[in-house]
């Protein structure tokens, strides 16, 4: 009887941690199984963000190169119905300054497009933000070509997931085959 006593003692005293340790092995069983699976669930995220951050941004460029389609053609026909008005006077004025208003675009246009060929910088490019208002910095992006307007900056912010307002001050060196995306993503995030 007395071994009975003992090993029903056993059981009782150590039953608590035994299954503890039955459970502590399962879990380990578990994730070593599926480790490589766990390890790989970060990349699976980083290329689906990436995937809606490149959906994103081609709708961006696609809505933009409507937008400049329609207010190409409606500044041709604007032109076209000037050409057509019986005062000489007014139709050279308006002519004229639509010269210098298109050629101020074109102007900004010809230095962005120098810059880009299939949407990525052609040459490496050293540009200097200046601390002070966001404007300013971004204004100095701009400027330099690499971008269109503070629009454009911004929405490819958002599409890249990084806040436009955290833009870096100082010098960057922009690596050739960069692209605008790139960009902004470097002058937001570059310490």
């Amino acid at each position: 009887m007395r071994k009975k006593n003992s090993s029903k003692d056993f059981i009782y005293n150590y039953s608590d941690i035994l299954i503890a340790v039955l459970i502590l092995a399962a879990a380990a069983l578990i994730i070593a199984w599926r480790v490589q699976v766990i390890m790989a669930y970060p990349s699976t995220l980083t290329k689906s963000d990436k995937a809606k951050v490149t959906e994103e941004v081609k709708k961006a460029q696609t809505a933009k190169s409507e937008k400049k389609k329609e207010q190409a053609e409606a500044s041709g026909k604007t032109s076209n119905s000037d050409s057509s008005s019986d005062s000489s006077s007014s139709s050279k004025s308006s002519d004229s300054s639509s010269k210098s208003s298109s050629s101020s675009s074109k102007s900004s246009k010809s230095s962005s497009s120098s810059l880009f060929k299939k949407e990525k910088l052609t040459k490496s490019v050293t540009v200097n933000i200046p601390s002070g208002s966001l404007d300013n910095a971004v204004q100095s992006l701009v400027d330099a070509g690499l971008f269109d307007d503070a629009n454009e900056y911004n929405t490819l912010c958002a599409a890249a997931g990084v806040d436009p307002s955290s833009i870096k001050t100082g010098e960057f060196k922009l690596e050739k085959g960069m692209s605008k995306t790139d960009i902004a993503i470097r002058v937001t995030t570059y310490n």
